[in-house]
């Protein structure tokens, strides 16, 4: 049998299970936004396409956003790229509570 290297070690393995972790915690307010949509279109009086416009920018947020930690993992590491995504995903859910427009809601998203 081969050695395990430093690549297959336990602590490898638990820091992508982290990983991963905190990316399906993390990505739930990907699909929250269509959960809602009803929701927002009621509370603020909008057509489908109108509400559909915090789900739009959330996917081009996401895309972008993957630019940026991927960027940020690369110059400062995991842990903290992964602490500052946190913080701003929490700061954006909090942000999106005391939204009183779909435009506010879209930004906090």
């Amino acid at each position: 049998m081969a050695e395990l290297t430093v690549l297959d070690s336990k602590y490898s393995w638990t820091r992508l299970l982290i990983t991963l972790g905190v990316a399906m915690i993390a990505n739930v307010g990907m699909w929250a936004v269509i959960v809602i949509m009803p929701a927002v279109e009621a509370e603020f009086a909008l057509t489908r396409a109108q509400a559909s416009m915090p789900y739009t920018l959330t996917m081009v947020g996401f895309a972008l956003g993957n630019f940026a930690i991927g960027r940020a993992v690369d110059r400062f590491g995991v842990t903290g790229s992964l602490i500052a995504a946190a913080v701003g995903i929490a700061a954006g859910y909090g942000l999106a509570m005391y939204a009183t427009s779909v435009m506010m809601l879209s930004a906090a998203q």
